[in-house]
């Protein structure tokens, strides 16, 4: 069952799904899939949950980009475990792209710190910024 809850407080937000996961009585051993944006979100839900009913287990916390991608992965059979926007994924593909197009004209602003760049440092770095940003944006 898909539930939508919204305030514009967190502390609210999370007695309401304590009353949830205290008051349900649906199947103990199903995982419980709470929707998050971020990891930080995930630990501080976690950790309110366990100090309101004493543990915090059996719970799954996927952000939004890999929730979709898990229903997809549940309906279609011919598509790859890891979707193309994962952040651990798009950095890499990023990555290639910087190494490939250093030298277009669109990239010009970036050159003078690309070419300083003799390990790939901060290609990769500069990739896993552009990664977190777009991951950011499937939030948003």
């Amino acid at each position: 069952m898909l539930m939508l809850h919204h305030s514009n407080s967190l502390n609210k937000l999370a007695q309401v799904l304590q009353q949830y996961l205290v008051s349900e009585s649906g199947a103990v051993l199903e995982k419980e899939q709470i929707l998050v944006q971020n990891p930080g979100m995930q630990r501080w839900l976690q950790q309110k949950i366990s100090e309101a009913t004493g543990i915090a287990a059996n719970i799954n916390f996927p952000l939004p980009s890999r929730f979709i991608w898990d229903i997809f992965l549940s309906q279609f059979d011919d598509i790859d475990d890891l979707s193309n926007y994962d952040a651990d994924v798009l950095r890499w593909r990023l990555m290639s792209l910087l190494n490939r197009h250093a030298d277009d004209d669109a990239l010009k602003t970036l050159q003078p710190y690309l070419k300083m760049d003799d390990r790939g440092l901060a290609r990769f770095q500069l990739a896993e910024k552009l990664a977190n940003l777009f991951d950011q944006y499937q939030v948003y």
